[in-house]
């Protein structure tokens, strides 16, 4: 992990928890405060000098996919992990499963019917949670407390909340091949109802990894 250190664009040298950082989310209640995950060490580090030292991380699941942060209340963490949903409350110190974990009978299959790989916080409102696992997008109204599966919605790899009208929703979606052609396309689709329903807004040739409003 390196870090730049002013506008110029110089970088520090390499600093930070071993492995592969997957994630770097910044608290925005804490200046200073960020969190980060590393690539199937299933930890969370914490840093509060911007990262010039680090929390030892525990072990939170056997992998995390996704992570995100409270706006307002950065000691609340969400993870998306091959449990499901996890959550956090003391700033990544101890977590419990928030959801969309599948039985405990059912666990061999866990990467169909519970493995969380993307989540999402409404900017406006840190309770209505997104998640999206393979049986498709969720939405919570409590902070994870339940959750209710958005039934017309895509199975996005990316998820993006515009900040000023937190009822829409861009989502990224992969089309699928057909048997003439098999390059990869993709669509952004959108939705102005929290979920609820969806339309194609643009489509291009590629691969979309993320969005950002």
């Amino acid at each position: 992990l390196a870090a730049a250190l002013d506008r110029g664009g110089s970088w520090s040298a390499p600093t930070g928890p071993p492995g592969f950082p997957a994630r770097i989310v910044l608290d925005p209640s804490r200046p200073g405060a960020l969190y980060l995950d590393v690539f199937y060490s299933g930890r969370v580090f914490r840093s509060t000098d911007g990262g010039r030292s680090w929390s030892s991380g525990r072990p939170v699941a056997s992998r995390i996919d996704a992570l995100a942060v409270d706006r307002r209340r950065g000691s609340i963490l969400y993870a998306g992990t091959s449990d499901g949903v996890l959550k956090s409350t003391d700033a990544g110190r101890t977590w419990r499963r928030s959801g969309l974990a599948p039985p405990p009978a059912r666990r061999a299959h866990a990467r169909v019917e519970g493995y969380a790989f993307l989540i999402e916080l409404d900017p406006a409102d840190s309770r209505v949670v997104y998640a999206r696992t393979e049986k498709g997008l969720y939405r919570s109204p409590d902070s994870g407390a339940t959750w209710l599966r958005l039934q017309r919605a895509p199975r996005p790899i990316a998820l993006a909340i515009h900040p000023a009208a937190p009822t829409t929703l861009f989502a990224a979606v992969a089309l699928p091949w057909t048997e003439t052609d098999d390059r990869e396309r993709s669509a952004i689709m959108r939705s102005t109802d929290s979920g609820r329903t969806w339309r194609t807004v643009a489509r291009r040739d590629g691969y979309i990894s993320s969005l950002a409003v």
